[in-house]
């Protein structure tokens, strides 16, 4: 399934974040006038860092290797990167979203998820869907 850039754009302007405006299952759901990802509407769950996981059940053109290299929230080259606990995968952030990230709180632990910063010459040149 080939995803809509200018759907994506607009899907971002709304809120939702770059992992899943580029997801296919929120776009399949979406298609039938759904508010949420086939994922939810089937009763499981999916989802980011705040929700205690790392966007389990994720299909689509991203590539989980490049997780660290670009923003979950936004897509914008990573600055730092957060890990849920328990899990491996390492999500970026960009400056923008450390920030935003590091106020708010984890449903599971109530507490503000750690974020590891990293230098400037750690981003990736390349794009991260490729």
């Amino acid at each position: 399934m080939a995803i809509d850039q200018t759907k994506v754009a607009l899907a971002r302007k709304t809120g939702l974040a770059y992992v899943c405006a580029m997801c296919e299952r929120y776009w399949r759901a979406a298609e039938h006038g759904a508010k949420c990802c086939e994922v939810g509407l089937n009763g499981n769950q999916c989802g980011g860092p705040l929700a205690g996981m790392t966007f389990p059940q994720y299909q689509g053109p991203l590539k989980e290797a490049n997780w660290s290299s670009f923003c979950f929230r936004c897509g914008e080259p990573s600055v730092a990167g957060i890990q849920v606990n328990g899990r491996g995968k390492m999500l970026g952030l960009c400056e923008k979203h450390i920030h935003t990230i590091e106020r708010l709180q984890c449903r599971e632990t109530g507490k503000s998820p750690v974020v590891e910063y990293r230098g400037a010459g750690n981003l990736l040149d390349n794009d991260p869907r490729t």
